[in-house]
Parts: structure tokens; sequence; C-alpha cells
């Protein structure tokens, strides 16, 4: 509970373990590109692992079952026994209670059904009979893996601040090898439901662990470009393993086999993910950070004797950071208002993950299969502008735009549906889910910039939490949509948009890194200025001396007075000497 702790805070090295830069340290290189990879890794395998119900659950074409004793063809028992609906196709859930009379038209839902035999084996939906009234419980499944993912956030957040990063995520992703195993032998329903709790829950976590310790290894001019390019090509090659999986008309034991299997790839961190240097520095742990340091310059081929003088300035500023008193470090709690944003952040995220869910799970995204195809293109090219975006203008700016942009559009897809205009409800459809995936990147690299190092596992990790507690709320708008009133639930992720667009007001226009890159800046004038001045004074206190033309401006002419007491020759020199 640092987070939201004042006495529990003040114990830990704020100021240290954020001011200095990685490329100084250790330079950039092979170090971080490999940190980079498994990031990417960690990403694709948790978005993977969240789409597995949508490969493995897919519609199939349902009616209801005959009874055993009654001898007649499919045809004439489709004919006779279920009723038509409105839109002029076969109801799938009814069927006449006297299908021998036919002037009784009384319908009664039915419990049991028959499938497409083509396509029955090769989704879980025939399986458990997942249908009609039944149906609910493919919702519940995703309830429980959004709670497994809240609660392991929750619990991983702290401890990833208090034990370190490394040590959680070599305990976190063994344990996910193991649920993971486990839920491809799953073979009932409710085994199926409790293993994806743990699985949802170790997967989120193993990402958002590792994205910590990249962005804390990055050079501060490259870090908020980092963590967006490898969220971007995390969520790309998990749509795109996501749609290959799709064309693949196997069974489904089969395909929930070959779909997991990325999960092996998040081996290798447990052997090779060092320990955040700054989450050393921040605990204290100085001999520890030194080590990680060196390791990390060897492996940059960055020069050890820089990394040792930068260790020898480090351990001075620390040495005298233990001498101050309390007062700084309490002007930064609650001066930084660390609570205030970290609610904040926690509202964002819950808004933007709310919008997007209840736009994956409206009718209008389930019914058409084309969506998706056009929905990814359009994820690429946001994806794409997004990298070009946030190197021109602060994360916050683009936060800002990002959600205003979602909250008119959420609210214009309530309008569509309230009027019953499909076509305009596809093409927002398709709008929506890269905006949405967009703002939460954006929102997940600022919140990572906004807090410190002994902060950040909690923040990072609780601000996710928030995002799927949005994902269970979104769950419950399927009553809405029972009952036709999709709109309100658009409606209502619009007026939250809105709401987070206000609480912005709150944050601080520019984070950590951008304020040291615009430090930067304002050094390098400083220090423009500070050489125009000497020149200038220089000029005024040496009116009579010859003075040299500067190298930088070889083509300017020399005063008259200098070429007149410059002698030209030898010659010249002894006959002035005389």
């Amino acid at each position: 509970m640092n987070l939201f702790s004042t006495k529990s805070t003040s114990s830990l090295d704020l100021l240290i373990s954020e001011g200095f830069d990685c490329h100084d340290a250790f330079g950039h290189g092979l170090f971080q590109r490999r940190l980079l990879l498994l990031t990417i890794i960690a990403i694709f395998v948790a978005n993977s692992e969240g789409a597995l119900l949508a490969v493995i659950a897919s519609d199939v074409d349902h009616w209801c079952r005959q009874p055993p004793n009654l001898n007649v063809s499919v045809t004439f028992w489709k004919n006779s026994a279920i009723p038509v609906e409105a839109n002029g196709r076969l109801s799938r859930c009814h069927i006449y209670k006297h299908p021998e009379d036919p002037n009784d038209t009384q319908v009664v839902t039915c419990d049991e059904w028959n499938y497409d035999d083509q396509r029955a084996m090769q989704t879980v939906v025939s399986v458990w009979n997942l249908v009609c009234h039944r149906r609910g419980r493919l919702a519940l499944v995703l309830v429980t893996q959004f709670l497994g993912s809240i609660v392991f956030l929750v619990a991983t957040g702290p401890a990833s601040d208090w034990i370190g990063r490394v040590k959680v995520i070599t305990l976190i992703i063994p344990i996910l090898l193991v649920a993971t195993i486990i839920l491809c032998v799953a073979t009932t329903y409710a085994f199926f439901t409790i293993t994806r709790f743990f699985v949802s829950g170790l997967a989120i976590c193993s990402m958002a662990l590792c994205s910590i310790v990249n962005f804390e290894v990055m050079a501060h001019q490259n870090r908020p470009l980092h963590v967006i390019f490898c969220s971007a090509m995390g969520f790309l090659v998990a749509d795109l393993w996501r749609g290959i999986m799709g064309y693949f008309e196997i069974h489904w034991k089969l395909k929930q086999v070959i779909f997991l299997t990325p999960v092996i790839l998040s081996l290798p961190a447990v052997f090779v993910m060092p320990e955040s240097p700054r989450w050393l520095i921040a605990s204290g742990q100085l001999k520890e950070a030194e080590c990680a340091m060196l390791a990390a310059a060897e492996q940059n081929n960055f020069p050890l004797p820089s990394t040792a003088a930068f260790l020898g300035r480090l351990s001075a500023q620390v040495d005298k950071n233990r001498k101050r008193t309390g007062k700084a470090k309490e002007d930064v709690l609650e001066g930084c208002s660390f609570r205030l944003r970290a609610l904040i952040m926690f509202g964002c995220y819950f808004s933007v993950c709310f919008s997007l869910y209840i736009t994956i799970f409206s009718s209008v995204s389930r019914r058409e299969g084309f969506l998706q195809i056009i929905s990814s293109i359009m994820v690429f090219l946001a994806f794409t502008g997004m990298v070009v975006v946030v190197t021109k203008f602060p994360l916050l700016k683009v936060l800002t735009a990002c959600f205003a942009a979602l909250g008119a559009v959420q609210c214009a897809l309530s309008m569509a549906t309230t009027l019953n205009t499909p076509v305009i409800s596809r093409a927002l459809i398709v709008v929506m889910r890269p905006l949405a995936l967009v703002g939460m990147v954006v929102s997940i690299a600022y919140t990572l910039e906004l807090f410190p190092t002994a902060l950040r596992g909690t923040a990072l990790c609780w601000t996710l939490g928030s995002g799927r507690f949005g994902a269970v709320v979104a769950c419950a708008t399927f009553g809405l949509q029972q009952v036709g009133r999709e709109d309100v639930a658009f409606a209502s992720a619009g007026s939250i948009l809105w709401l987070s667009l206000l609480a912005f007001r709150r944050l601080p226009p520019a984070t950590t890194v951008e304020c040291s890159k615009m430090e930067a800046s304002r050094r390098v004038t400083l220090r423009e200025e500070a050489v125009d001045h000497m020149k200038s004074t220089l000029k005024h206190l040496l009116p009579g001396r010859p003075r040299r033309s500067m190298p930088s401006s070889p083509s300017s002419p020399a005063s008259p007075k200098a070429e007149s007491s410059r002698p030209k020759s030898p010659k010249l020199r002894k006959q002035r000497n005389k």
C-alpha cells in the first residue's frame, strides 16, 4: 500500500532513482534490445491468452433437438416444429409447444439442441451447450478471467515494489506455464473456468512487470516510444495470430493447444531478465545496482571506467541526500500528489477499457466477421500514426485528444443505435477499436512516466486492474443488449470518457522525461548564450589587441585596426623595430 501511505513511502528513495539517465550510466545496445524482445513476447502472450475464448467459442448454427421417439427427418422437423422469427430465420431457441397441431402457435424454450455437423466439434459452444439462455455461461467465463486479472494485479504490484520485479517474474512465469498446460487438458466447463482465472491473471502480471523493467532501463529520450512500440507490436502480432487460427477448421482442443503454444516463449525471461538498476537504487541496494550497471555496460560495450565514474558520483549523491532532513521527501509526496494522480489514472483507464469491451461485446461487432479484418487494418494504421505523434507532442496532449475522439464516437454510436442505422453503426465500430487501443497504450506509457520507481509497480498494476474492472462492468451490458437498449451502454461510456477529460486537468502537463528533455534543451540554450556573452565581454575588455579570426567563421573579414597592427613579413618587422 505504498502508493497511498505517506509514512511507508517516505522511507523510499524517490529522488536519486529518477535523477539519472541510463544512457549516461551504461549506454544503449544489446542489453536494452534483449529486454525489448522479451517485453514484446510478454505482451503478445497476454493478448493471445485474452482472445482464447473468441477462438475456441465461435458461433455455430443450432436448433432445438427433436424428441428421441420422433422418427422424422431434420428438414421436416424444422419446418413443422420450429417457429420463424421476425427476421425470416428459423428460431434457434424456441419450439412449438404442440408441433403436431398446426393451428397451435404457442412456443416454449428448449433445453437441448442439435448443431451443424460440419462445425460442431470446432467450437466449445456445442460441447457445453453455451447457446440461448445458457449463453450467459460464456459471459461468466469472461467475468472469471477478468476477476483473476484483478486479484493477481492487486497483489503483484506492491510485491514488485517490495521484493523486486525479477523475483516476482521468476515466480509467475513457471506457474503460468503449468496453468496453461492444465487449461489445455480441461474437459469440463467448471474446470475450464477455474483455470482461466489463474492463466489470465498470471499472463497480464507477466506483461506488466516486463514492461516496467523495459521502461526503467531505457534512455530518457526513448522511454515513451519504446513502451508504445512494444505494445503496438504485441497487439498486432496477437491480432495476426488470432486471425490465422480462425482459418483452421480443426477440433477445438487442438486449436486451443496450438493457440496457447507461444506461452513457451515467455520462459527465457526467467533466466535472462535482469533486475532493474533503478529499483535497486530506490530500495537502497547500491552494491547490487553497481553490479547490474556494470553487467549492462559490458553487454552494451560501454566504457567501464565511465560507468565506474558515474557510480562514484551516484554514491556521493546518495550520501549527500542521507544528510538532508525529510523536508525534500515530504515536498515530493505532497507536491506531486501521487494519490490524486493514481485515482485519476485508475478512472481514466477504467473508462477506456469499458468503452473498448462494450464495443467488442456489441451485437454489431459479433455478427459481422469482416469487421475484424477492417478493424485490424485500422489498428495498424492507428499505431503507426501514434508512433509519429508521440515524438512531436507531449503524452498528455495525445491522451486528451484520443479521449475526446473516443467520447465523440461513443455518443455518435449511441445515436446510431437508437436510430437503427446499421451501416453507420458498423463504420463507428471500425473506428472505435483502434482509438480505444491507442488510448490504452498511451495511458500505460503515461502511467509509467507519471510515478517514480519506488511506486511504479503498484501504480501500473492497479491501473491495469482498474481496466479489467471496466471489462467486468462491460459484461453487465449483456442485459441491456437482450432488452434492446444497447444505446444506453454506449451513452454511458461516452459520458465516462468526457468526465475523464475533466480529470486530466489535474494532471501535470509534462512528465518526468519530458521535463528532462526541456531542461536539456534549456541548458544548451543557456550554454550558447554564455559563449556569446563571453565573446562580447572579451571584445570590450581588450579593444587594442588583435583578435584572431574564429575557426567557425573563416570567411569573416578582419578589422582594419587589426590589419594595420599585424606585420606582413620579416622585412617589415625589421623596419618597424628601427
